[in-house]
């Protein structure tokens, strides 16, 4: 068994399609350079777990309790299962270095297996088919994918350590008093984005979202960067706590994205150079430090 050092937050495969001959051009700190796609959006053992205590595993529990028991129940199951792994480390019967593999490996093997099943939809979508969204199953896979992709990458894990490391937005936000568990929750985050993803996108499923194209018309391109799929409704309330509507913009490729919203928009929308500049806006509002163009000069424009 392979210990997996290198672990992107960005699926690799997703990077390909700005990318000639396995290499893009990336925006960081205000300089511009090539480089390969197995070298960028990624971090060594990013997702690596840290012991977990049981009252961390009741504090997330917690923090999605719900008032229907049929769906509580539900959401505990999903919860223990995830966190079933630290009663496999735990067991006499692993050897050390055995252990030490599983704890690098299981989220990032998690990742992989989110993203073989993913592939199928991404090359419909880049092909412009998007019937499968119609098909209740794979409406709730791809969205799964979508919240997935949305939660995993190091500026969502910066923002969640940052919530937890601010005793009073955490019991604000989250409606409890057990600050002594807030480091071990900080800590759980690598298990925490899967179960988040995989119960949020539960709940988005059960809204009437449509899959929308949007289809460069002209010169223009489409950049991606550390954080590729945004909600653009945060930008219009001035705290995340204020936040009552989702539509999740994704770039697919330099010439073509996808907005998961509720509005009648019709199946492919055609953006001017204009639109495409205030997308690549909100691309660059929501990364965390890199951006990825299929050019250099895409990339100049943005240089602040």
């Amino acid at each position: 068994m392979e210990k997996k050092r290198k672990q992107h937050y960005v699926w690799e495969h997703y990077l390909n399609a700005w990318a000639k001959d396995e290499q893009v051009y990336c925006l960081r700190n205000n300089k511009i350079f090539l480089t390969n796609t197995e070298n960028v959006l990624q971090r060594r053992d990013f997702y690596r777990l840290s012991m977990v205590d049981r009252q961390t595993v009741n504090l997330i529990k917690e923090m999605f309790k719900t008032k229907n028991s049929v769906n509580a129940s539900l959401i505990n199951l999903i919860i223990e299962d995830y966190f079933s792994i630290y009663s496999q480390i735990t067991s006499n019967e692993m050897h050390s270095n055995t252990v030490d593999i599983l704890m690098n490996n299981y989220i990032e093997d998690i990742h992989s297996d989110i993203e073989a099943q993913a592939i199928e939809f991404i090359d419909k979508l880049r092909s412009k088919d998007n019937r499968f969204y119609k098909e209740e199953i794979s409406k709730v896979r791809f969205e799964s994918f979508i919240l997935s992709q949305f939660l995993r990458t190091n500026k969502m894990r910066k923002k969640f350590i940052n919530v937890m490391s601010n005793p009073e937005l955490v019991q604000k936000s989250l409606n409890t008093q057990w600050e002594n568990s807030i480091n071990g929750l900080k800590e759980a985050w690598p298990i925490f984005h899967i179960i988040s993803s995989n119960i949020l996108a539960a709940a988005f499923s059960l809204m009437k979202y449509k899959c929308v194209f949007l289809e460069i018309s002209g010169n223009g391109e489409f950049i991606t960067g550390d954080q590729p799929v945004i909600n653009t409704k945060v930008y219009e309330v001035e705290s995340v706590l204020d936040l009552k509507e989702l539509e999740f913009y994704y770039p697919i490729t330099n010439k073509l994205a996808i907005l998961l919203t509720d509005k009648d928009m019709g199946n492919v929308i055609s953006v001017s150079c204009e639109e495409v500049d205030a997308y690549n806006k909100l691309i660059i509002k929501a990364s965390d430090e890199n951006l990825i163009a299929t050019k250099k000069e895409i990339l100049e424009r943005y240089i602040t």
